[in-house]
């Protein structure tokens, strides 16, 4: 007999661009779903200045302390087996 081992990446879900004040706590929540119910971690890059992820709960949050403008974000979800999501990307403007 021969067996069959399946395992595909998680299913992140996307992010809407958003707009944050400076200096204002802020926190959103990215979601993401693993076809064979591993779990999943997340990972953000380009966030601004005063902004993280916890990458167990892939809550992200604190208060923003960066300079005016546009920040582009990626994000992706990673399995227990190393398997990753598609990248996704979005928007954060800090505005006063």
């Amino acid at each position: 007999f021969k067996w069959t081992v399946v395992n595909t990446p998680p299913v992140l879900q996307p992010v809407s661009n958003l707009s944050l004040r400076n200096r204002a706590a802020a926190s959103f929540q990215l979601s993401s779903s693993d076809p064979e119910g591993h779990p999943v971690t997340y990972k953000v890059t380009g966030l601004p200045p005063g902004l993280r992820v916890n990458a167990a709960t892939g809550l992200v949050s604190g208060t923003p302390a960066a300079n005016v403008g546009a920040y582009r974000c990626t994000t992706y979800a990673r399995d227990a087996y190393g398997l990753n999501s598609e990248t996704l990307t979005f928007t954060i403007n800090i505005t006063n």
